[in-house]
């Protein structure tokens, strides 16, 4: 039984990460024949944005031009391909250039309210339209911690987080309309506990905007019952709602798939129970994408496998078809696990303790 409507798939294209254009052809021709529907890339600082000389500014980042080109290989193999960009916090690498300084709040979040903030993300919206078709942009709005606490409070005084979350929200879903957009955005913000615990924080709760999608994500969890609770928890501020997991390849030179499986199974199946028609796996390269978005395929392979009824989640999936797809030994690159996990514990580099870059 199919467990989601839409797969999708998260690359991280920013940190120091940036893959060529002939390494997305080659991975979306995989995606394809596997049967992911969307691919999400994380352009934060990886793309060249008109009237923004200092945005990417010798980050190797990606044209329009470019982004074209991908666009169009990617439609024609039944993929849409959908850019998530940074609209409120993760762009502190902007703040060293004196022209943009003034933007930020805090070191990691842009101020709310100042006009030249929000002519910067219209540039961007500008630049993403040109290049990409789809109508649909990934907004961020993840971790903007301490938001309102440093140049904003010294300027306006003190404001509610979530006043100010909702009134940066609002400007931004208005200015992509201005492109045919619909948002979507990370749901951590919204949130405080952790596993069961986890509620909705009430000093963040805000009504969002009409047609804006949550993205919960949850990466480490497979206890279902916490996975019931926190898309439970989702589905009081935002109905539409998708949940990402994680393809583990965020840290050092190898990947974690056996950890990442085990993780991805039970969220698929709790996904198929609560209604959410929508799974993103997430390839993230917080790290320096020390590892190969190709070391994680077993992962991304078990993934849509077991996503589209294929596979039922026990043993091994279809090697012969890995190969066929990918020209790899699933076991071979399942074996690149052991670089972390030695001794098979079923750890990952983060929650082992062994290694953080």
């Amino acid at each position: 039984m199919q467990k989601v409507r839409e797969l999708s798939i998260l690359i991280e294209c920013s940190n120091g990460s940036t893959p060529t254009l002939a390494t997305l052809k080659k991975y979306i021709s995989m995606l394809s024949a596997m049967g992911y529907k969307t691919l999400y890339l994380g352009l934060t600082d990886a793309f060249k944005a008109d009237g923004e000389p200092y945005f990417n500014y010798k980050r190797g980042g990606y044209t329009k031009e470019e982004l074209r080109v991908l666009d169009a290989y990617a439609k024609a193999r039944g993929i849409e391909i959908i850019a998530s960009i940074q609209t409120l916090a993760h762009l502190h690498y902007l703040k060293k250039y004196n022209v943009y300084t003034p933007l930020f709040d805090t070191d990691n979040v842009l101020m709310v309210g100042k006009p030249e903030v929000y002519e910067l993300i219209d540039h961007l919206f500008g630049t993403i339209s040109a290049g990409l078709s789809s109508r649909r942009i990934h907004i961020g709005f993840d971790e903007a911690y301490g938001i309102g606490t440093g140049r904003y409070m010294r300027e306006n005084g003190y404001r509610p987080p979530r006043e100010l979350m909702a009134e940066h929200l609002a400007k931004v879903t208005e200015l992509a309309k201005k492109y045919g957009y619909s948002c979507e955005i990370w749901g951590d913000m919204f949130f405080e506990g952790s596993g069961a615990e986890r509620r909705v924080a009430e000093n963040m709760r805000i009504s969002l905007p009409q047609g804006v999608k949550l993205i919960e994500w949850e990466y480490y969890e497979a206890e279902k019952e916490i996975l019931r609770n926190i898309i439970a928890e989702g589905k009081t501020i935002c109905r539409e709602l998708a949940f990402a997991g994680s393809a583990f390849k965020i840290c050092g030179f190898a990947p974690s798939n056996n950890y990442s499986i085990s993780r991805i199974v039970p969220q698929l199946d709790v996904c198929a129970e609560c209604g959410v028609e929508q799974y993103i796996l997430t390839l993230w390269s917080d790290g320096g994408g020390l590892c190969s978005i190709f070391s994680s395929l077993p992962a991304v392979y078990a993934a849509a496998e077991y996503a589209c009824g294929r596979w039922n989640g026990k043993g091994m999936p279809d090697r012969a078809k890995f190969t066929e797809i990918t020209g790899a030994s699933y076991e071979d690159l399942f074996s690149l696990d052991y670089l972390n996990d030695p001794f098979c514990k079923n750890l990952t580099v983060l929650n082992s303790r062994s290694y953080w870059i």
